[in-house]
């Protein structure tokens, strides 16, 4: 459950691309947690205007922009070598 509407938009966009990338993931509060697939480990948390991303070795925060989009955070994870941009390309 989400309980804030500032966040919402942003966890459904993340759920959505999750699911078109066939990964398995469950939401609780403001956080989104990759169970299986190729992003199984990352931790999502939104805080309002803020995203923290978690892995079991690394971790960033960088604020959400209005405009945000699924685009732009995939650009920060693999500027970051968090994921390959081979990952992500969906049929």
């Amino acid at each position: 459950m989400v309980r804030s509407l500032v966040t919402y938009e942003y966890i459904k966009n993340l759920c959505g691309f999750f699911k078109r990338t066939s990964n398995t993931f469950k939401v609780y509060n403001e956080t989104v947690a990759v169970e299986s697939g190729l992003f199984s480990g990352l931790v999502f948390e939104f805080n309002r205007d803020l995203c923290s991303v978690k892995t079991g070795n690394w971790h960033t925060c960088f604020d959400l922009p209005p405009d945000f989009s699924m685009d732009n955070l995939v650009k920060i994870l693999v500027d970051h070598n968090v994921i390959r941009i081979s990952d992500v390309e969906v049929d």
